[in-house]
């Protein structure tokens, strides 16, 4: 007879984890983690709550009814104030720590898993006093923009990395990052999002007089979405049956829609804005090549790890992407895709020639995109991981 997995009521082991919001279109990575943590009592605590019907979860949540940005206007002052003597100037106080505590009494978890450093830093203070181990999943910003930018985060989380029992990061760059302050490797663990494996039909690629691309993700200047329209117009140009697809919204929009008219390329750019996770697998399944121009950004800002891309490869489709931040830790040059250095128009030009006209090239590199992805970033596995690990700290005296 068949077992099932143990739970952890019955490990007797609790998790909270912990998140500003839930069920946001922009991170449909958050869900599928808590989605497949089965084999855990987890519980989510967050502030926000969207798409509920697109994103149901199945353990309980607990909504925090208090503002989620503690850092705004006047009262950032009181909070810093008040953090004075710990130095962590992001933590919990007033009511919502009350509210915090009351929980924890009442739920007793032993260990969170906070989403973001500085959501880390915020359940600190609930944390120490009620000895609850904390695993911090760092992502993007928290380790790259948000430590250049912003001082006091900056100060908060040098001074309070020694009370993080364990660090999660999506790349070898953040793994950096974090060793160069002091925060001890062994307790550093490279597990990305990924997504589900076993959701995405890997595309068969035939000779087609059409070639449709897709982008997936905000359309922001970080994501080099004006580089991309560039590079695509100059094959477009005299290629009509050429197709550019934008899944997302952003600050750039209005720009990417002026500049597609500009070059005489309107009726061949197609924005969809925010959409549900089966559209995008729908687009990734009638298109031929995935692009993503991601750049550094001047306040420190780089990739942490391009979820899109594996959801592109496990689609089976060739990735063109510059090479920023974790996207080499997914796309291996002339294996599984191509990768153009940063603002290089004229490389990523080429390379969107040369795949458009040649569909076994599309065939070779996207059927070893879909393999690689499989084996190092299902989420699926990789959330087995990840649950190993809180099961392992909070087990940990």
């Amino acid at each position: 007879m068949k077992t099932s997995l143990p739970t952890y009521q019955k490990l007797g082991v609790k998790c909270w984890i912990v998140a500003r919001a839930i069920g946001r279109a922009s991170e449909p990575w958050l869900w599928r983690q808590v989605q497949s943590l089965n084999r855990i009592n987890a519980k989510i605590i967050c502030w926000e709550r969207e798409n509920e019907l697109d994103y149901p979860v199945t353990c309980p949540l607990a909504l925090i009814h208090s503002p989620a940005n503690l850092m705004h206007g006047h009262y950032r002052w009181i909070v810093r104030i008040k953090n004075l003597m710990n130095r962590n100037f992001f933590g919990t106080v007033g009511s919502e720590r009350k509210i915090l505590t009351d929980l924890a009494d009442h739920e007793n978890p032993s260990v969170m898993l906070c989403h973001f450093g500085h959501w880390a830093l915020r359940m600190l203070p609930i944390a120490k006093a009620k000895n609850i181990k904390v695993v911090v999943h760092f992502h993007g910003l928290d380790l790259s923009s948000l430590l250049s930018s912003d001082r006091w985060y900056r100060w908060s989380l040098k001074a309070n990395l020694k009370n993080l029992d364990a660090a999660v990061v999506v790349g070898r760059h953040q793994a950096k990052v974090l060793q160069n302050l002091g925060y001890p490797s062994e307790r550093i663990h490279i597990i990305p999002c990924g997504a589900p494996a076993s959701q995405y039909k890997s595309l068969k690629h035939t000779p087609s007089t059409n070639c449709h691309l897709v982008v997936v993700g905000r359309l922001e200047a970080i994501k080099g979405v004006e580089q991309t329209l560039q590079a695509f117009s100059r094959n477009a140009l005299n290629n009509k049956r050429m197709h550019l697809h934008f899944l997302g919204d952003g600050p750039m929009r209005d720009k990417l829609v002026s500049k597609s008219k500009q070059l005489g390329i309107a009726d061949q750019i197609h924005f969809y804005g925010n959409r549900s996770q089966s559209f995008v697998k729908e687009i990734l399944s009638k298109s031929h090549i995935f692009l993503q121009h991601s750049v550094n950004h001047s306040n420190g800002w780089s990739e942490g790890f391009g979820v899109s891309i594996t959801e592109a490869c496990l689609s089976g489709l060739p990735v063109i992407a510059t090479r920023c931040g974790g996207i080499v830790d997914q796309i291996e040059h002339e294996v599984n895709g191509l990768l153009v250095e940063q603002y290089d128009i004229d490389t990523m030009s080429k390379y969107i020639a040369r795949l458009s006209k040649n569909h076994n090239e599309r065939a070779r590199l996207g059927k070893a995109a879909r393999e690689s992805a499989a084996r190092n970033f299902d989420s699926k596995k990789l959330a087995r991981k990840l649950e190993d690990l809180l099961i392992e700290v909070a087990r940990t005296d």
